[in-house]
């Protein structure tokens, strides 16, 4: 389980992720990671997040794959900074599709 306790970010990286990519690849996406920070990914069939730590001496990553049932995700839009209640609103399943694409995207919701 992640402690959000020290994290002092959470970006949120809308679209569709290639899942395959392992923390090397990940971490190419973010390409400037800053420590005590938390990069969120999800996969094509919104099935499965990734979810990126940085600390000071180290990367983790952490996965989640659904049995059953979809994650919400926005297919567009900014990477957008999220707090640490809104990561966990994420991981159990509520939409925050429109608060993100609307900073992208003026009267366009699409969901996938």
């Amino acid at each position: 389980m992640i402690d959000l306790s020290h994290i002092k970010q959470v970006y949120l990286y809308p679209g569709k992720t290639d899942m395959r990519l392992g923390i090397t690849g990940l971490r190419k996406i973010v390409k400037d990671m800053e420590p005590r920070c938390l990069y969120v990914f999800c996969g094509t069939g919104k099935n499965m997040i990734k979810v990126i730590e940085c600390t000071d001496d180290s990367t983790w990553l952490y996965q989640k794959k659904l049995k059953k049932g979809k994650f919400v995700w926005p297919i567009e839009g900014e990477v957008s900074l999220i707090d640490k209640r809104q990561l966990q609103w994420v991981i159990e399943g509520v939409s925050l599709i429109n608060r993100i694409e609307e900073k992208g995207s003026k009267n366009k919701y699409e969901f996938i």
